[in-house]
């Protein structure tokens, strides 16, 4: 992958009601939490490691958008266009590519972030290659055993400003929102 100017490091769509759109077509193929754990067979997407990739590829073969989308998401696979054209449909694949969130490599499309499901939330990460590019300083990590454990003994109280300051990758944030 070719690093990607800072101005391009976050993923957006042009169109406000593409997140939506988005969220539908993530939903429409099961990637969420639930979904990819009973179409892969694992009991916790935290849990996944390197040493499963072979069993998980193995159980993504058949190029249904969830297998194409795991592929992409999670196992930083590149993917036939048509592949990934047909797992965002009805979206098109440009406005994924667009938004920053795919990208073409070598004549296949690539994940240019990690998506990451986690309760209601999807968020986007930084890929492990890109620790190798001229924006490691800027990596943003996933959701690690320790931010999880700070979340579940973490007080929940309404207020009015929270910080969350150096602890991962804003995750606390979102559930303090």
């Amino acid at each position: 992958m070719s690093p990607i100017s800072a101005r391009d490091r976050y993923p957006a769509f042009a169109d406000p009601d593409d997140y939506r759109r988005a969220r539908a077509v993530l939903d429409q193929a099961g990637f969420t939490v639930a979904g990819i754990c009973t179409a892969l067979g694992i009991g916790d997407t935290q849990a996944i490691s390197s040493r499963e990739i072979e069993l998980l590829h193995y159980r993504t073969r058949h190029g249904r958008p969830l297998d194409v989308l795991f592929r992409l998401f999670f196992m930083d696979e590149p993917m036939s266009e048509e592949l990934a054209r047909q797992a965002v449909t009805p979206m098109s694949l440009e406005s994924w590519i667009a938004a920053g969130l795919l990208g073409i490599k070598e004549g296949a499309v690539a994940a240019e972030m990690r998506l990451l499901p986690f309760g209601d939330m999807v968020l986007a990460l930084d890929p492990p290659w890109r620790l190798a590019s001229d924006l490691a300083a800027q990596y943003v990590m996933g959701i690690g055993r320790s931010s999880l454990t700070l979340a579940n003994i973490t007080v929940r109280r309404p207020s009015e400003l929270t910080l969350d300051l150096g602890a991962c990758c804003g995750f606390q944030a979102f559930l303090a929102a």
